[in-house]
Order: structure tokens, then sequence, then C-alpha cells
């Protein structure tokens, strides 16, 4: 249901209130900056229900996010250190409401650099716990990751970064409950001092959820169902939580154009196939595998 809109007074009082939040926040040439991270952004999902591709089930969204950070570092030898990251944030759909949900979490790394030359890699191991508040209440819950990472330069303008990990989601529905292995590469490239071009590729191997209308055929392979709420057009879907091996691309370009402040516009590619056969007639693998493409334009802020 439509939440009424706040009348003028309040609406007074709310832009008062923002403004006066932001001239406290805001560093000047008195104060030292606060070292915190601001995302403000605009993405579009082509599959929002990560239904199989070519199905009338493949719905599209956009979404606006939010997202504030800091970083507090804790050096323990010359050559290790630990590093803390808080963070809150969240994401308003604009059709499908039900996937709105409000995020925070904090992640803690260990850093080892064994020397201090340029070419020196950074070695690291992390941990990440965060909460989800969705509109779908289905959804809510918490995630939890693991791994380790390694950080190199290769030039003065390339830098490549290693990750793997194990992640977890506990949420309120079975259906949620995920578990996976990835492991991925990103690849930075500087450009005219300051900008920034980068590329990405990630491997999963574990549980995907998948939203469809039809009882079938997914539900032969699935390892849990449920009705999904976060849909509320008129049409009732069913959620399943499938074993899958996911393959994810990306590329996008970082464009700073002032001290602290850069414009970020990226593409992400999506292809998750299920890793048992369908047991229905009509259907393989190329007819249960999901697509996505996510563009994505986010103004960065460290203040």
């Amino acid at each position: 249901m439509a939440q009424a809109l706040p009348g003028r007074s309040s609406r007074k009082l709310l832009h008062a209130a923002c403004a006066s939040l932001l001239a406290t926040l805001a560093p000047t040439s008195h104060t030292a900056p606060l070292g915190l991270n601001l995302e403000v952004g605009y993405n579009r999902d082509s599959n929002v229900t990560r239904a199989p591709q070519g199905s009338p089930d493949v719905l599209s969204d956009q979404y606006l996010g939010l997202n504030l950070g800091k970083n507090f570092m804790f050096p323990l030898t010359e050559r290790t250190r630990f590093v803390v990251n808080g963070f809150v944030g969240g994401e308003k759909f604009l059709e499908f409401d039900g996937l709105s949900r409000v995020l925070y979490g904090v992640q803690g790394t260990w850093q080892f650099r064994p020397s201090g030359e340029f070419s020196a890699p950074t070695f690291g191991v992390f941990v990440r716990v965060s909460g989800d508040q969705y509109r779908s209440t289905l959804r809510d819950g918490y995630r939890a990751s693991a791994g380790v990472s390694v950080r190199k330069p290769v030039t003065d303008r390339i830098e490549v970064l290693g990750v793997a990990a194990y992640n977890a989601r506990n949420a309120e529905n079975a259906v949620f409950d995920t578990r996976d292995w990835s492991a991925k590469l990103n690849v930075d490239y500087s450009l005219f001092g300051r900008d920034t071009l980068y590329f990405g590729g990630e491997y999963r191997r574990g549980d995907t959820v998948s939203t469809t209308q039809s009882p079938v055929p997914l539900s032969s392979i699935a390892k849990a169902t449920a009705t999904d709420d976060a849909f509320d057009d008129g049409i009732a879907r069913w959620a399943y939580r499938i074993e899958s091996t996911t393959l994810i691309g990306a590329i996008g370009y970082n464009f700073a154009f002032a001290s602290g402040q850069s414009l970020d516009l990226s593409y992400r590619y999506i292809r998750s196939t299920p890793t048992d056969s369908v047991t229905y007639a009509g259907y393989g693998g190329s007819e249960t595998r999901y697509v996505a493409h996510q563009i994505g334009l986010a103004y960065l802020l460290r203040f």
C-alpha cells in the first residue's frame, strides 16, 4: 500500500534536518575529514526474479542505492595491520518494493605485506557479517563471509586483486538459506592520473534462488520451495533454492572529477546454470539457466 506524502511543514522540517546534517558532516578548511565513504547510485537489473532465460517470469526493475562506510586502521607490526570497516545502507526498488532492503554490517581484515617495495603484494584474511531487513519478510536475516585475498601492483598503472571466499546466508525462510564458494579476479588500470578502468570475473559454486510462476520444472531439482512474497503484481510466484554454477563478468569506469569525488559507471553480466538435470519433459540446461544484465551509475564521495 502506498504511503501518504508528508505535508509542507513536514517537508520543510525534513529538508532543514538534512541540511543541518550535511553541514555538520561536510569538512571545512578548519576541520579534519571524517574518513567516511558515501555512495549514491542508480541501477537497472534485467532479471530480478532470476528466472530461466526466455520465460515470461523474467522481470526487470530499477533501484536506488545508498551506502555509508568508514574504515578503522590498527597497525600491529611493521608488516601487519588490522582493518575494520563498518557500513550501513539500503536499496529502494521502484517496481517491486518487496525487494527493497536496509543493510548494515562490519568486516574485519588482517593484512600482511612482506616488504615496503612497490611491487610487494598485500595478503589478507577477512570475515564479514551483515544484516538484511527487506520489505519481503521471507528474506530478512543475515549474511556471513570468510576468505582470503591478495592485492598486487603489476606496474605503476595496473593492479590485480584476487579473492577466494565461502559465503553463507540465513533468512526467515529456508529457501533463502544459501551457501556457496566463490573465486574472483579484478584488474584496475589507471588512466589520466586519477581515473580508473576496471575489469572483473567471478566464479561461484553453490546455492542460487530462482522465482517462477509454475511449480515445474524447477521443483524437481529444488532443495527448498516457498511462495515468494516480494512480487505484488497479482501473480502467484514460487521461489526455488537450487545448486548452481554462476559466472559473473564486470567492466567499469571510475571518473575522478574532484578531490575525493568520482562517478562510477559499471556493467555486470551474470549467468547461472543448475548443476542437476531437470527431470521434466522439454527442459534442459539452457531452459533452466538464467541470465541477468546489470547497469549502474554511482556518485562516490570521501569526506
